[in-house]
C-alpha cells in the first residue's frame, strides 16, 4: 500500500489548516468545560464541618449545608460569622433565660453553635435573614445539629421598617452584614429600632474593613477600585466609616471593642490548616472589627 505521503515530506496546507482547527476546537472545548464544571461545583450545596472551640476545647464540629460561593450572599459561610460565635461563646454573658436574635444569620453557624454550646443559659435563639432560601437552609441546619428546639428562623428585612415580633430580646448579634454605605445606614435604623422596644440588650456587631488587610489593599489597587482614592493598609472601607459615623444620627453609639485571647485562640483553633492559610494570607481576621451598640443618653 502506499504511504499517506512521502517520508520527510510536510503534509498538505490543507491538512495543517485542518489539524489545527481540530486542535483549537478541542482546546477551547476543554476550557468551556473545565468553566462549566467550576460554574456547577460552585453552584451545588454541600454539608461540611465548621470547626468549634470552646474555653479552650475543640468540640465536635458543625454539619453546615452550604455553598462554595454565592448566591445566595447567606448560602456561604463568612468568616465574620465565625468570628463572632468565638467572640459570643468567651466574652458574652448570658443569663437564664436569655433571647438572642441575630441579624443576617445566614447558614446559621453563630446561631446553631451558640444554641449547642450555651443552651441553656440561652432559652431561644432567632435567626433573622431577609433571603428566604437562606432561611430555610438555616432552618435545615438547625435541625441537622439537633437544635431546632432552640433555634427558631424568621425572616426579616433591616430596610422594612418593622421589627421581629420577639419577646425579652437580651441580646442581639450581627456579623457581616454591611457592604454599602447605604446598608450601614438600614442596619443603625434597624437597631436603634430594636433597641427603643429592648433597651436592655446587649448589642454587638461586626463589620467587615474590605480595605483592611494587606492582601485585599494590593488586589483592590490592581482591580481599580475607587482609582482617584489611596487605598492604604491604614485606611478604612468606606462602608465601615458611614457606619461608625452615622450611629450620631441614629442616637446610637458605636464602641470597639477588642475580643479576648481567649476568643482569639478558640477561633484559630477552630480552623483547619488550610482555613488557617487562607485566612493568613488574607488577613482576615485583621478585617473584622467588633462595636458594641448602645443607645446615647444624650442623642442631642
Amino acid at each position: 500500500s502506499l504511504p499517506w505521503r512521502a517520508a520527510g515530506a510536510p503534509p498538505p496546507v490543507g491538512d495543517m489548516m485542518q489539524r489545527r482547527a481540530l486542535a483549537y476546537a478541542c482546546g477551547a472545548g476543554a476550557v468551556a468545560g473545565a468553566y462549566w464544571a467550576v460554574d456547577r461545583w460552585r453552584s451545588l450545596w454541600r454539608v461540611a464541618p465548621v470547626g468549634i472551640s470552646c474555653q479552650g476545647e475543640a468540640r465536635p464540629p458543625l454539619h453546615i449545608r452550604q455553598r462554595p460561593s454565592p448566591p445566595p450572599i447567606g448560602g456561604m459561610v463568612w468568616p465574620a460569622s465565625r468570628a463572632m460565635l468565638h467572640f459570643a461563646l468567651n466574652d458574652v454573658d448570658f443569663p437564664e433565660g436569655a433571647v438572642v436574635l441575630e441579624i443576617g444569620a445566614g447558614t446559621g453557624v453563630t446561631a446553631i453553635g451558640l444554641a449547642r454550646e450555651r443552651a441553656p443559659p440561652i432559652r431561644t435563639m432567632v435567626a433573622t435573614d431577609a433571603c428566604q432560601e437562606s432561611l430555610a437552609n438555616c432552618a435545615r441546619n438547625a435541625e441537622a445539629n439537633g437544635v431546632q428546639g432552640t433555634v427558631s428562623v424568621a425572616h426579616w428585612d433591616i430596610a422594612d421598617g418593622a421589627i421581629p415580633a420577639v419577646e425579652g430580646v437580651t441580646h442581639v448579634l450581627a456579623a457581616d452584614v454591611v457592604y454599602h454605605g447605604a446598608e450601614g445606614d438600614q442596619l443603625l435604623a434597624a437597631l436603634a429600632r430594636l433597641l427603643r422596644a429592648h433597651p436592655s440588650a446587649h448589642t454587638y456587631v461586626i463589620a467587615v474593613d474590605r480595605f483592611g488587610g494587606g492582601a485585599v489593599v494590593g488586589l483592590s489597587q490592581v482591580a481599580g477600585v475607587n482609582p482617584e482614592v489611596r487605598v492604604g493598609r491604614l485606611e478604612v472601607d468606606p462602608a465601615v466609616r458611614a457606619l461608625e459615623e452615622g450611629a450620631g444620627s441614629h442616637g446610637l453609639e458605636l464602641t470597639p471593642l477588642v475580643a479576648s485571647e481567649r476568643a482569639h485562640a478558640d477561633l484559630a483553633r477552630s480552623l483547619g490548616a488550610w482555613e488557617r492559610l487562607w485566612w493568613a494570607l488574607w488577613d482576615v481576621k485583621g478585617g473584622l472589627r467588633l462595636y458594641r451598640v448602645q443607645v446615647l443618653q444624650d442623642p442631642g
